[in-house]
């Protein structure tokens, strides 16, 4: 069995654990089963540190969801990952381990699994579902927790021309709990409207195409503020990228590290120049490059 699944950033700026986007990066598995041990290999990001044995995140998530099916843990089987998401840098890895690991263990049980109920096991073992649905399906996703049934998933139309991104990735990881500590436990009403107000803007611009509404709509007063409080530089990079025409808007990406900027090739190439002169000043290392956003989600070759 093979699998392959997307990177991707989350709350896009204003929509907060509801907006996510597929990205092309990729995380690529090769599951071999009833092997006489327990053994993952990885290659690309997290190779030379994540276990091998079942401490792994992977076979922990995969005994999770055997668990919930009241299925016994496994005995026996090697996982070949080759992984280009960088881990913990708000990058969706563990929402692409989380996806794979719901295709595995389905196949492992032999059980006929849904799209939706795929989502919302991912989506609970997560904490929240706009990085597993982005994963699972690609491109531009919408979702929210709408009742005991679980998550509602809605995939956004995206016309054929959709900008570049550009990721800053520090060598430095964030984990989402640290993340999430920093945030506020009320926000003011006028705090929740200007939210709202901005979120539906950026469905409209991602779906319309005017996407040079994005500098307004991918602005935010929930998380952001807070986050970037505790990331050398960040502040500055954002506030660089939203007085610069050369690009449609940028935010934090997911819970950060990563900073993510939408743009054509050409201002995005003029950003990257600026952002990697903060990061020169501020003494930080790390990765600025531009990627696509990709429109395919989980793909699985059996």
């Amino acid at each position: 069995m093979k699998i392959r699944v997307p990177a991707t950033t989350a709350n896009l700026g204003a929509g907060f654990d509801c907006l996510g986007l597929a990205l092309d990066l990729w995380l690529h598995v090769e599951a071999k089963y009833n092997t006489p041990d327990i053994k993952v290999i990885t290659t690309g990001q997290g190779g030379e540190y994540l276990p091998q044995n079942e401490r792994n995140y992977f076979i922990r998530t995969i005994n999770a969801i055997l668990r919930k099916w009241q299925m016994p843990p496994l005995k026996g089987i090697n996982l070949f990952v080759n992984n280009e998401i960088p881990l913990s840098r708000g990058l969706g890895s563990s929402a692409a381990v989380t996806v794979a690991a719901v295709k595995i263990a389905s196949q492992l049980a032999n059980k006929r699994v849904s799209s939706r109920e795929a989502i919302n096991i991912a989506g609970e073992i997560e904490g929240h579902a706009d990085n597993v649905a982005a994963a699972y399906y690609g491109g531009l996703i919408l979702t929210g927790m709408v009742n005991k049934e679980g998550y509602q998933v809605i995939k956004l139309p995206l016309k054929q021309h959709v900008p570049l991104a550009l990721v800053a990735i520090p060598n430095y990881r964030m984990r989402t709990a640290d993340a999430r500590a920093v945030l506020p436990r009320k926000v003011t009403l006028r705090d929740a409207v200007y939210n709202n107000s901005r979120t539906g803007l950026a469905v409209y611009a991602w779906t319309s195409g005017e996407y040079r509404l994005l500098k307004t709509a991918m602005q935010d007063r929930l998380h952001q503020f807070y986050r970037i409080g505790i990331m050398a530089g960040a502040k500055e990079m954002l506030a660089m990228a939203n007085c610069c025409n050369n690009n449609y808007g940028a935010a934090l990406s997911g819970s950060g590290s990563t900073l993510i900027a939408f743009g054509e090739k050409k201002g995005l190439t003029e950003l990257r120049t600026i952002w990697q002169n903060i990061w020169a000043k501020h003494s930080i290392s790390g990765t600025i490059k531009i990627i696509k956003i990709s429109r395919e989600g989980v793909s699985v070759e059996l």
